[in-house]
């Protein structure tokens, strides 16, 4: 069954829909409150009241996690691109007159998705698209996965969670906040803790707040930190042993809303 966008007022007086959105996901406002994005068909549309939704990506393999630029003049966003993959070790050939199928290799884990099969490798790259003037233009070119955008209030840059591909050791899913430059050049690493940081998320004073464990296991309880403009990465959140599943925060930047797993239910609370 297909989704639709609804537009519900604060007090929940009024609910209407967004034209044009069955089967639609990830709707933004921009930071003015006038416009929507949104992902529908691989592609990212745009909505004002009063306007049908424009189409303003044409990628073909798909869009994710639109975020838009603090002024509201751009919209970053991932896509999912071929990767090929290294081999880290020669294959012995058939013997002669042999007669074998062809080989099928298969060199990372995730390899097969449900209802879709065999799965080749694929890497998240970071595109910007301009929203008046329709160009897109791509941002990065490492090999790294990238994931959860996020713009430094300035506009002139993003942060994203980022995952070295490939691997130096199978199952090692720790990854780092890279910062990424609209100027162009290589993402850059931002020293956070010493094992996995993600979800990073700005301040309007440019405090970076961002999930992350010490530990090595994949597994542990992900946690909230912060970031100060010393450098200096302090643990908000030690006190609650449950696993933090997203932050964000508060238009002054006194504080973070966090949504929290408590056994079977989800929580919301403030730090």
């Amino acid at each position: 069954r297909l989704g639709t966008i609804h537009v519900i007022s604060s007090d929940g007086s009024s609910d209407s829909t967004v034209p044009g959105s069955e089967g639609a996901s990830a709707p933004r406002w921009s930071p003015d409150g006038t416009q929507l994005v949104f992902r529908k068909d691989g592609r990212l549309w745009l909505w004002a009241d009063g306007a049908p939704p424009r189409s303003i990506t044409e990628v073909a393999t798909g869009v994710e996690d639109p975020v838009w630029s603090p002024d509201g003049s751009r919209i970053a966003f991932l896509t999912r691109l071929p990767r090929e993959m290294p081999m880290f070790f020669a294959m012995p050939g058939k013997p002669d007159g042999a007669d074998w199928a062809p080989a099928s290799k298969v060199d990372f884990e995730n390899f097969k998705a449900y209802d879709v099969g065999e799965a080749p490798p694929t890497i998240a790259a970071l595109f910007v698209v301009d929203i008046n003037q329709g160009a897109t233009r791509r941002l990065t070119y490492a090999d790294i996965d990238l994931s959860q955008p996020a713009w430094v209030p300035d506009g002139t840059g993003l942060l994203v969670s980022g995952l070295f591909a490939p691997r130096s050791v199978a199952g090692d899913d720790r990854r780092a906040i890279y910062r990424i430059s609209l100027a162009g050049g290589d993402p850059v690493e931002v020293p956070t803790i010493t094992g996995t940081s993600s979800s990073p998320t700005v301040s309007p004073k440019g405090d970076l707040a961002f999930l992350g464990t010490r530990s090595p296991s994949t597994t542990a309880h992900m946690q909230l930190w912060i970031r100060g403009r010393d450098g200096v990465s302090r643990l908000l959140t030690a006190t609650i042993d449950r696993d933090i599943r997203s932050a964000v925060w508060s238009r002054r930047g006194d504080g973070l809303y966090i949504l929290y797993a408590d056994q079977s239910a989800f929580r919301i609370g403030f730090v």
